[in-house]
């Protein structure tokens, strides 16, 4: 293709209308079964890198892309989190944070490493919290890092005066709630 035909062929380009798809459970679990494929064809092709270069950290970032895309559409933007403040009320919008309370860089090295079940990745805890909770979080540098990813608890020990909830309205005791809680309470297969 010379430089005039790509002048022609280009000047009438448009994007076309793909229409919207409507949210639904099969849609949740058209978008989760991508991301899984996605992600498993990526640790076939990392387990095989013999140098952690460049080609490595995009593939990782790949991986971060697929889970968070899965992990934002199946949980964030319907604001079904595992967790929240208690006091957020069902309708309040607005100065609420959506985390994921072991970072997304972990659940990616834990895949690799072979350390954690990418069902579980595909449904971490989550949580909602008002935004002043997480200027807490970053202000103590913990909001985006966890020591024990086991008691996924303990980064939310400076808000003190917090209580949470599950998404059944359930109260959680964040002494004694930890990963193998969730596990069990949200029936993740591992």
């Amino acid at each position: 293709m010379d430089l005039t035909q790509l002048q022609e062929s280009i000047r009438g380009l448009r994007a076309p209308n793909y229409g919207k798809v409507k949210r639904s459970g099969l849609t949740e679990s058209i978008t989760t079964q991508w991301a899984r494929e996605v992600i498993t064809e990526k640790l076939k092709v990392y387990r095989e890198i013999e140098i952690l270069d460049q080609y490595a950290r995009l593939i990782r970032d790949e991986m971060e892309h697929a889970l968070r895309r899965q992990n934002e559409y199946c949980f964030k933007d319907l604001r079904q989190t595992h967790y929240r403040d208690a006091s957020i009320k069902p309708h309040e919008k607005k100065n609420l944070i959506f985390e994921h309370m072991i970072p997304i860089r972990l659940l990616i090295a834990g895949l690799i490493q072979g350390k954690i079940p990418l069902e579980l990745a595909l449904d971490p805890p989550t949580c909602l919290i008002r935004k002043e909770s997480d200027e807490l979080l970053r202000a103590a540098k913990v909001h985006d890092t966890i020591e024990d990813a086991w008691n996924f608890w303990s980064r939310y020990e400076i808000l003190h005066d917090i209580q949470f909830v599950t998404v059944r309205k359930d109260p959680v005791d964040v002494e004694t709630w930890d990963l193998g809680t969730h596990c069990t309470y949200f029936n993740i297969t591992l």
